[in-house]
């Protein structure tokens, strides 16, 4: 059996509720951490803000399109990225995603926001 890599978390569990059962969701996010969620207009999860073990220098966001989690990448950093919280931008379809680089926390560590 193949070893873990070091510093790589177990797989995210999400679940998708459609108002009588729940079914996991294992796509598009696999390892990682699923950090921050905002409602869409009717107030259901619409964004995720996370982090990628297997693509660290960029944030991962999921989108709910209607029918699926869909992926979205931040720009790429040269350290990890970890984001924690996601806003919606009022009055705007914008958001704004806020969290560290480098992804654990340290005297380096530094701010980072993304739109």
């Amino acid at each position: 059996m193949g070893r873990r890599p070091i510093g790589k978390p177990p797989g995210v569990l999400l679940l998708h509720g459609d108002g009588s059962t729940w079914q996991g969701v294992t796509e598009p996010f696999g390892a990682g951490m699923l950090n921050g969620i905002v409602a869409d207009a009717r107030g259901r999860p619409g964004r995720i803000a996370g982090w990628d073990f297997w693509d660290q220098p960029r944030a991962h966001h999921l989108r709910w399109d209607g029918t699926a989690w869909v992926s979205e990448r931040g720009p790429v950093a040269t350290t990890p990225v970890v984001m924690n919280a996601l806003v919606k931008v009022p009055g705007s379809d914008g958001y704004r995603a806020a969290g560290t680089t480098p992804a654990s926390a340290s005297s380096t560590a530094l701010p980072h926001i993304e739109r």
